[in-house]
């Protein structure tokens, strides 16, 4: 026996060959599926003589107006202005703690007194301290510059993705 599906192909006229036969084969064999195909196609006739209904312009517009409307809310985002200047601002502490550094040892430099303050370090003054505590100085520095980036490239990222809920 045909499905329902397959009944109303045929009577659409939608049905293919191979369903078109397996029909009429089981028209002439059952008197069951004889009267189920009759009172299918009934069921189809009455379907197509039916009028169809459209909805009425007012029940869209309740519809509509039913619907929530939220309001879009709009967030100003202003750049900081730092940001674009970072560079900038490490080359010139950087430079700020390289001069304080030779000042400070021009100032405490043995051999030299207060009163002669200005006074020009000898040279191998000038490589002592640059291969001692300049050398720590910079590399101290270095650092952070490291860690700043390591910040903001790596663990920044890593925990804007992690969403973590309090509660």
């Amino acid at each position: 026996m045909l499905k329902d599906e397959q009944i109303f192909d045929i009577l659409d006229g939608t049905a293919t060959e191979a369903i078109l036969q397996l029909h009429a084969c089981e028209m002439k064999r059952s008197e069951n599926y004889r009267a189920y195909f009759m009172e299918m196609k009934a069921l189809h006739l009455d379907m197509l003589n039916m009028p169809l209904e459209k909805p009425s312009a007012s029940f869209t517009e309740s519809v509509m107006a039913a619907v929530p409307v939220h309001q879009p809310v709009f967030v100003v985002v202003r750049r900081k202005s730092w940001a674009a200047r970072l560079p900038q601002v490490i080359l010139g502490v950087l430079a700020l703690a390289i001069i304080t550094t030779i000042a400070l040892a021009m100032i405490y430099a043995p051999g030299n007194s207060v009163n002669n303050i200005v006074a020009i370090p000898r040279m191998q003054e000038l490589r002592d301290f640059l291969t001692g505590d300049f050398i720590r100085i910079v590399a101290l520095l270095n650092l952070i510059v490291l860690l700043a980036v390591f910040d903001k490239k790596v663990l920044k990222p890593y925990f804007n993705e992690r969403k973590v809920t309090l509660g």
